[in-house]
């Protein structure tokens, strides 16, 4: 027993990170999983597509901004509904389990950089980490963007090692995907830079390589503006030249003191650390030790692509005109683990006992602030849901219904009952029409006219407006079923 231990102890202990990562995300997990207004948005349009076998070409709207990424987003969550389309949760349940072989992933990739030691570090970090864990149950368009990340490092890694064009190509396909995904991976394309430059890899085969790898992810985005007057194109253009102006620097308070002071460590500590302090002293520990290794020249050329993109992506990061908010940052989680990671190991070469005690202190405060997030997360969306779902049935057996939102203000209701009616069978585009609204002294004109079936906990009336025809109800009603919800963000051009 002792020698099959000693034989497999790697294999035990990434089993035990995997199951610490698997425990951590799941563990009270209806408390945790939610149904926000864009969750639930990007899961009927996915769930529409997928049963009436469409393919998105673009994704949601960019925030505060005229133009969409493409629609891999919608995609993914099409295919994660397949594993068992008969439940709400699946999607939510599907990326979480993505999260925990994230972990796994990690774990190989720094492996494949530093040896075992090194992977199990960086794989223990990944599991504890606070702001993983979190995302990991916000099914949002942000998600997708870590393993996009990891995917570029990867490819480049290989790349650098093996200098096989496969992995250009591929380091290419990631870093476009990143951008067509999500605006913030458009930073990404620094990492594919800095690759070229390390690695001198211009040449007319190695150009035109890069160059198929950045054009396939765009070609969805390429057919939706030839089909729709290049609308999207234009809106982005219109937002880098222009619209984003609008916002200032002071307003959004980044001064380069204040973003490098005291957003990055807060920032840093919540990905790993969990809190402030340990924030500050992982960000200049493993500074200060990828300074003194490029000093000294003993840098490989992994670290140093890694160590560059990295600086020159915060740099380019605090001149974005948004607010940054966690999820905004996921896609840098891959560098920030494994420069935290490095920082021990690089310890643990030196001084075991020091970097021992290191690791403890930072999986400890990591590990203690995901657990008091875990315990205390609350969620009643889905039991307002299930609330409304039960009233409309009892008062209206085997009927099928189709739902409004007046003046669409009560979306954070209306969705999620949508897409649980929706997952359910119970929505059609003929069914019975029940109109959701919080009346008050702006609306009870336009809803005394209907009667009223129930009120619910939250304070949402359900009116009888079935006697109106969708022309009647004009503007004051928006259509929010599946089919309007799907065209109004692929085909709204058109409408």
């Amino acid at each position: 027993m002792v020698f099959f231990i000693k034989k497999n102890l790697y294999i035990i202990l990434v089993c035990s990170i995997l199951l610490l990562g698997f425990f951590l995300r799941f563990y009270n997990y209806d408390a945790r999983w939610g149904l926000g207004y864009d969750q639930t948005h990007d899961a009927i349009v996915s769930r529409y597509a997928l049963e009436n076998f469409k393919i998105p070409l673009v994704g949601p709207f960019s925030s505060g901004a005229q133009f969409q990424t493409s629609g891999i987003w919608y995609i993914f969550i099409s295919l994660s509904t397949l594993f068992f389309p008969y439940s709400i949760i699946t999607p939510w349940v599907v990326l979480t389990f993505c999260f925990v072989i994230l972990i796994f992933l990690m774990i190989k990739l720094a492996e494949k950089m530093e040896g075992k030691v090194f992977g199990l570090i960086v794989g223990m970090l990944t599991a504890l980490s606070p702001s993983q864990i979190a995302q990991s149950l916000n099914l949002s368009l942000t998600a997708p963007m870590c393993f996009i990340s990891f995917g570029a490092i990867y490819m480049m890694v290989k790349f650098v090692k093996t200098k096989k064009l496969i992995y250009l190509f591929f380091l290419s396909l990631f870093t476009s995907m990143g951008s067509t995904t999500h605006l913030s991976g458009a930073v990404l394309l620094i990492l594919l830079f800095i690759t070229i430059i390390f690695t001198k890899s211009v040449s007319f085969k190695r150009l035109f390589i890069i160059f198929i790898g950045l054009i396939i992810p765009g070609i969805p985005l390429i057919i939706f503006d030839l089909q729709n007057n290049f609308v999207n194109s234009t809106g982005l253009l219109n937002t880098i030249f222009y619209n984003q102006f609008n916002v200032s620097y002071e307003v959004l308070g980044r001064r380069w003191l204040t973003y490098l002071g005291v957003f990055w460590p807060n920032a840093w500590g919540y990905i790993i650390g969990g809190n402030k302090s340990l924030g500050y002293a992982l960000v200049l520990g493993s500074g200060a030790v990828f300074f003194w290794q490029i000093v000294r020249r003993k840098i490989t050329k992994e670290w140093l692509i890694l160590v560059i993109s990295f600086v020159l992506m915060v740099g380019a990061i605090r001149y974005v005109r948004t607010p940054i908010f966690d999820s905004y940052l996921i896609f840098l989680h891959p560098f920030v683990l494994l420069f935290s990671g490095y920082l021990i190991y690089f310890i643990f070469l030196k001084n075991k006992t020091i970097a021992i005690l290191l690791f403890l202190v930072v999986v400890g405060f990591s590990a203690q602030k995901s657990i008091y997030e875990m315990m205390s997360a609350t969620n009643n969306s889905i039991a307002t849901v299930r609330e409304m779902e039960n009233y409309l049935n009892k008062q209206f057996p085997n009927v099928k219904f189709s739902i409004y939102d007046y003046r669409f203000k009560h979306n954070g209701a209306s969705f999620p009952l949508v897409l649980s009616l929706y997952t359910a069978g119970k929505i059609s585009d003929n069914g019975k029409k029940i109109g959701i609204v919080i009346v008050n002294e702006k609306s009870v004109s336009d809803t005394a006219i209907f009667s009223k079936i129930f009120t619910s906990k939250g304070g949402y009336s359900f009116l009888d407006i079935s006697g109106s025809s969708s022309a009647q109800l004009g503007e004051k009603w928006y259509y929010v079923n599946p089919s309007n919800i799907y065209n109004s963000t692929e085909n709204w051009y058109k409408k």
